[in-house]
């Protein structure tokens, strides 16, 4: 996209500021793409040992929050590496 921005023939401060926003555009759909991932992939494996598919620690639950605390660790971690 930055290739693109750069060959409309603009130049000078308004170039800049398109090419941040473009950035910073960028950044904010990949995380919330990421988010959206780990998500779904926390609910899908939350599911899956009724299937016998995975684990039973994935179908577990934290007593606060009800969410499935161990896969979306696994899954940030798998991702961030």
């Amino acid at each position: 996209m930055l290739g693109i921005i750069s060959s409309l023939g603009i130049h000078g401060g308004l170039l800049t500021v398109l090419k941040s926003y473009v950035g910073v555009l960028a950044a904010t759909i990949l995380f919330i793409a990421t988010n959206a991932g780990l998500i779904g992939i926390s609910r899908l494996s939350c599911r899956s040992p009724s299937t016998v598919s995975l684990p039973e620690i994935f179908s577990r639950l934290h007593p606060r929050y009800r969410t499935p605390w161990f896969t979306m660790v696994l899954f940030s971690i798998v991702a961030a590496s």
